[in-house]
């Protein structure tokens, strides 16, 4: 009867042996926009934004243009699937690790509103996930910074407004169609129905000119252009920076912030208005 042996070698270099688990999976990718207690995203450099864990701090980034329109921070966390019993590297989260973020400024750490209220697990390799930062007190724990909701009721001229229990994250106190959370956190006035409908020129390259404007649930957008703010006519876009198909009208399908992109008149030059219905 022949028997079988299986060796393993082991090569020694003259170094203390430590095992790693291989290979490393795809990072996961935290991104958002830090905002100060009334609303504004911190300018470029003025925020240092760390991710830790239990062990220490893993990922550090300062403030500045993010990888997604109105993101300014994105990290990069070191994933393993620990599926030989040691991640490898110590920086390295598994799956669902619970994390923290610290926002420093000027030296001083702050714990934001949605990190210190809930506790926060990381996703899955090589995903993404958006977590919008907001410094300040929040005191009635409804996600809005008590200094955003004083400064909305001191503007308030119906009396509707007295406590801060009184500007509730869920009401639409103008009317257009934004809730007062949705207003704090794309930075618009809550006691008025005109300012959330506002458009940005983002960039004007090879003849076509990036827009950026807020949607709300169930309302059709569409866009015009002129070059002698006199006469305006209907402009067409299209829905991706690479979309050769163009549209006419954009109808919100939830709360967010869309991009498209106008081709440019042969002049070169134009000037846009939005349109709701």
């Amino acid at each position: 009867m022949m028997s079988t042996r299986i060796c393993l070698s082991v090569v020694s270099f003259g170094m203390a042996a430590v095992a790693w688990a291989y290979p490393p999976a795809p990072d996961h990718v935290i991104y958002g926009t830090v905002r100060d207690e009334l609303g504004r995203p911190l300018a470029t450099g003025a925020a240092i934004v760390i991710v830790s864990n239990a062990a220490g701090e893993l990922v550090r980034t300062t403030t500045g243009p993010g990888a997604e329109p109105g993101a300014n921070y994105s990290v990069r966390i070191p994933m393993d699937l620990g599926s030989l019993g040691s991640v490898y590297k110590a920086t390295a989260l598994l799956p669902s690790s619970p994390f923290t973020v610290r926002v420093i400024i000027e030296g001083t750490a702050y714990v934001p509103i949605e990190v210190s209220r809930f506790g926060r697990t990381l996703g899955e390799p090589g995903k993404r996930t958006r977590l919008d930062l907001t410094l300040g007190i929040d005191s009635d724990n409804d996600g809005i910074p008590d200094a955003w909701e004083r400064a909305l009721i001191d503007r308030d001229v119906t009396g509707r407004l007295r406590t801060l229990a009184d500007v509730k994250p869920g009401d639409d106190l103008d009317g257009d169609g934004l809730t007062n959370l949705q207003e704090y956190l794309f930075g618009t006035y809550a006691l008025d129905r005109l300012d959330g409908l506002a458009l940005e020129i983002l960039q004007v390259e090879n003849g076509r000119a990036r827009l950026r404007f807020t949607v709300t649930l169930n309302r059709t957008y569409t866009v015009k252009f002129s070059t002698d703010l006199m006469e305006w006519s209907p402009q067409v876009f299209a829905l991706s920076a690479t979309g050769a198909t163009v549209e006419a009208a954009v109808v919100g399908r939830e709360v967010t912030r869309v991009e498209v992109w106008a081709p440019l008149p042969a002049a070169g030059t134009a000037f846009f208005r939005l349109f709701m219905q």
